[in-house]
């Protein structure tokens, strides 16, 4: 080959690029379309993401899954808002290219307004489009998080401003508690008597503990605030652990949902440190209890 005689333009050279591009790409999906089972389920998920131009989009992930473990994800598009209707727009634009509209028997996805909603939501206008039913299958850990958010303001009543009060003040008082002098059911008079006349609470101890400890040990914890909530459940049962600071709170606001049932725990293992009132010391002693003996499992 004379090199003399080749064309090194950027543009040629870009436009080569694109043409590569474009191919693999065809290839990939013809491969994948070959492969996509029958029977689908629908996924998608919204993320503000930065954009080449600095500022952030929001992109949704959408995929597929299907039977022995199969799983496609069709693409991750940009859209102009969070709302029902452009992100069902989206998700069938990647459905209809991938030609799976027939296949599609169930969506998973968050329990987000913009998903759920009766008039406008995603799930409702992708059912209408489809033309037939489908099976709802809502996040279990966003369907567990309506659950947790009703125990604590049962027990703690609920905020009007974006903070939580009582986390507020726990953050504020971090400097001056120490993690390693924490009350657990075993020190607790109150709760050493619960769990003695209690048999079903007993049990419901003894399970989790039990859990708790496999799970911790198996270290597979998809985030590490799950991890935190494991271990300060297992410690609060009385469950020995290395003797290591509990981490400081961070985030306060109320979006932060597993923010209730972590910061909860470390308040009732650290309240003789703190100024808490007669009603607080009950309510936090409630969710606590209520997380460590009940709520793990769905966390888990």
């Amino acid at each position: 080959m004379d090199i003399g005689s080749m064309v090194v333009l950027k543009s040629t050279v870009h436009r080569a690029r694109i043409a590569g591009r474009e191919q693999a790409a065809e290839k990939i999906v013809e491969l994948r379309n070959q492969e996509i089972p029958e029977r689908l389920v629908l996924h998608w998920d919204g993320k503000l993401l930065p954009s080449l131009s600095g500022d952030t989009e929001d992109r949704i992930a959408v995929l597929l899954t299907g039977e022995d473990d199969a799983e496609f994800l069709l693409g991750v598009p940009a859209s102009s808002d969070s709302t029902g209707r452009n992100v069902a727009a989206v998700v069938l634009k990647e459905v209809d290219e991938a030609g799976v509209r027939d296949k599609i028997i169930a969506f998973c996805f968050d329990t987000t307004a913009s998903n759920t909603g009766m008039v406008q939501g995603a799930c409702i206008r992708i059912k209408q489009e489809l033309g037939r039913s489908l099976l709802w299958l809502a996040c279990r850990h966003h369907v567990h998080e309506v659950i947790l958010k009703d125990v604590f303001e049962a027990s703690l009543g609920s905020s009007s401003g974006p903070d939580i009060g009582i986390f507020k003040r726990l953050r504020d008082r971090w400097s001056f508690v120490d993690s390693s002098q924490r009350e657990t059911v075993e020190t607790s008079e109150d709760l050493v008597e619960f769990f003695a006349t209690n048999d079903t609470a007993s049990k419901l101890k003894d399970d989790a503990l039990a859990f708790l400890k496999e799970a911790l040990m198996s270290k597979n914890h998809p985030r590490e605030d799950y991890e935190e909530l494991l271990r300060l459940s297992y410690l609060f049962l009385g469950g020995e652990g290395p003797a290591k600071p509990f981490r400081r709170p961070g985030a306060l606001h109320q979006a932060r949902w597993m923010a209730k049932a972590i910061y909860c725990l470390k308040l009732q293992m650290l309240k003789s440190q703190l100024s808490l009132t007669g009603r607080e010391k009950a309510g936090v002693e409630r969710v606590a209890l209520f997380v460590a003996l009940v709520y793990w499992e769905a966390m888990a």
